[in-house]
């Protein structure tokens, strides 16, 4: 009974072992695959951006400014020193 289980397996993996041939023909289908996922992600993701490079870089630049104000300006309002202890 084993033998016949054996036997089975053997030819199983026989039937199905990747040949060098086979392995090198596969890689085309795959890239393929992959670089046509690349491009839907790119333009999926160009699609749903909040903003261009320009603006979001202008907003940082506005964002960055405003705090700079708020934090010079906010020097007197600081508390001070606690000193000594």
């Amino acid at each position: 009974m084993s033998t016949d289980f054996e036997s089975m397996i053997k030819q199983f993996i026989s039937d199905h072992r990747r040949t060098p041939a086979a392995a090198s023909t596969d890689i085309v289908p795959t890239m393929a695959v992959f670089g046509i996922g690349l491009l839907v992600g790119a333009g999926v993701a160009l699609l749903f951006a909040p903003a261009s490079g320009e603006e979001l870089r202008e907003e940082l630049s506005a964002q960055l400014d405003e705090l700079k104000n708020r934090v010079v300006g906010g020097e007197d309002a600081a508390p001070e020193p606690a000193g000594d202890f």
